[in-house]
Formats: structure tokens, C-alpha cells, sequence
């Protein structure tokens, strides 16, 4: 089939996967926006990639906090003052786990970078986006699975997992760190299944790109932690390496048999079946309406 050059966004892509997966789109001829939280290291990040991809001339930057709406705000504005056409497919690569609690509005760190603030910048984004065939994509983990074991087992995460308690989503009852990014996993699913539903005329989907070492998940993980999935466990082989990963991003946004799929969680270039929890509509329009007041978007509620 004959080749088309997309314009695409990936938050979060001053390292990493992001980076990595901007590279391989330039390398392709498609024209990428990177966005960072800061001009620095989009400058760093710029360096880089231009270095690995003589296409570096489709390569453009926007600063963009992904904890900070009006930061958001801002950046959409920039898009929107730049010369770039419309935006065919947009990857919500940006996220995180915080080492310290830390609260943004009604909600948890964590959980407003992972599952907040990339919904808030797709409801941005849309009048922005070619009507037809445009692509939205979230990266996410299996961990969003209580079935997914991520050290021991604890009841307490089993619960929160199977039942999560939505007025615990700042962590003022309970806190610990891997748990409230499991939990920021499962909210951007119940986010991104009810945008497929209702931009029907989108795809919007999930991937999970695998377990990476090196990882911003790694970088703000505990010590031990740390040292486990860099020493041990990226020997594993349920390991996946940044290069594999970052063909992932490209197979998901630019392969002609995902053209009008959406609602679907993909995993090994296969759908995968989310989890149970994940599939809570009741739950999920209720952490929609908190996403609504956070970003006072009351026109988006779902009564």
C-alpha cells in the first residue's frame, strides 16, 4: 500500500520509549511533536533524536507539564499556532510513579498524570484531529490487573484493585506507591473506554508495551525495586527491550488493520482482555465526572 506521512504527538518523549518511538517515526518520514515539561530537555531530547534520524527537520517541540492543566492549556495553544495541518494520531506516552505522596486537585499524583491529565489533553486535541482514521493511543500495563502479581501479595492492593475506593483517590486512608500507579492504570482504561464510546468516528485504543527496565517506572521506583529490574529481572524473559517496545508504538499507530478498531486493549500485537475491574462502566463514569470537576469540564459530565 502506498505510504501516507502522518502528523503525530507523543507526550512525554524527552526520553525513553518516547524518544526512542519519535526516532523510528521520523526515520519512517512522518512528521512527530514531542511534548516535555520543560524547554531544556526538549532541547537534550531534540539533540538526540536528530542525531539517530536525518529526518530531524519533521521534528517539533512543545513544552507541556502533563501535572499541570493550565500547562496543558498552554501547549494545545502552541499546537494549535503551528503550522502543521491537522493531527492524524496522538500517543499518551507522558507518566509516572511517585516516590512521596503528592496530591494535584482531588487526586493523587500518579493518578492525575497517568489517567487525568492525558484525558484532559484528548478532549483538547480532538477538534485538532482528522475526523476520519485519526488514532488515539494510551500506553498502559497489565498491571492495572489485580490478577498481576508486581512483588507480594497483598490484600490490600488485591481490594483496592478489585474495589477501588474513589474517595481514596488522593491517598489521605492509604498510600503506597506501586499500588496508586496500578490504580492511575485502571482509571486510564475506564477513561479510554468511554472516549471510544463516545468518538465513535476515532480509534482509541490501549497497548501495553511490555515490562522495560529502563523505564520512567523504573527511574521512580524504590531502590531495591530499582536494582531488581535492572539486575534481575530484565534477564527474565518476559522482558521486553526499549527498541522492541518502541516498535510497538509504531506497529499500534501506523498499521492499516487498526484503522477502524477502538475500545480495544492490545498487548503482543494481539487484544488483549482487560481486567474485570477495568470493565466497570458504573466506576468508570463516576472517575469521569471527578476527571470533569478536576478540569472543570462540566459540560463533559456524564449524568
Amino acid at each position: 500500500m502506498e505510504f501516507s506521512a502522518k502528523t503525530i504527538l507523543i507526550t512525554g518523549a524527552t526520553s525513553g520509549l518516547g524518544q526512542c518511538a519519535a526516532s523510528k517515526f521520523l526515520q519512517q518520514g512522518h512528521t512527530v511533536i514531542i511534548t516535555g515539561r520543560d524547554e531544556s530537555k526538549l532541547k537534550q531530547a531534540t539533540q538526540s533524536i536528530r542525531y539517530h534520524s536525518p529526518a530531524s527537520s519533521k521534528l517539533f517541540t512543545v513544552v507541556m507539564d502533563q501535572d499541570n492543566v493550565d500547562s496543558i492549556k498552554q501547549g494545545v495553544d502552541t499546537l494549535k499556532s503551528m503550522d502543521i495541518g491537522q493531527l492524524d494520531i496522538v500517543i499518551h506516552n507522558a507518566g509516572g510513579m511517585q516516590g512521596e505522596r503528592e496530591t494535584i486537585q482531588r487526586v493523587e499524583k500518579t493518578i492525575f498524570v497517568n489517567a487525568v491529565a492525558p484525558w484532559y489533553l484528548t478532549l483538547q486535541l480532538i477538534p485538532l484531529m482528522q475526523q476520519q482514521e485519526g488514532r488515539i493511543l494510551f500506553v498502559t500495563s497489565s498491571l492495572h490487573d489485580p490478577d498481576a502479581r508486581a512483588g507480594k501479595k497483598e490484600d490490600k492492593v488485591d481490594a483496592m484493585l478489585r474495589y477501588p475506593d474513589l474517595d481514596n483517590l488522593d491517598g489521605h486512608v492509604w498510600w503506597e506507591s506501586m499500588p496508586f500507579y496500578r490504580l492511575s492504570k485502571l482509571a486510564q482504561l475506564w477513561l479510554m473506554y468511554l472516549l471510544a464510546e463516545r468518538y465513535p468516528h476515532l480509534s482509541i485504543n490501549a497497548f501495553c508495551p511490555g515490562f522495560v527496565p529502563t523505564t520512567m517506572l523504573n527511574r521512580h521506583s524504590s531502590l531495591p525495586l530499582r536494582l531488581l529490574m535492572r539486575h534481575v529481572l530484565s534477564w527474565m524473559s518476559f522482558v521486553t527491550s526499549e527498541d522492541a517496545a518502541a516498535d510497538d508504538y509504531v506497529y499500534y499507530a501506523t498499521d492499516d488493520q487498526f484503522t477502524n478498531v477502538t475500545g480495544k486493549l492490545f498487548k503482543k500485537k494481539q487484544v488483549e482482555e482487560s481486567s474485570k475491574a477495568s470493565k466497570d462502566m458504573t466506576k468508570a463514569r463516576q472517575f469521569w465526572n471527578i476527571a470533569c470537576d478536576i478540569c472543570q469540564l462540566p459540560d463533559h459530565r456524564i449524568e
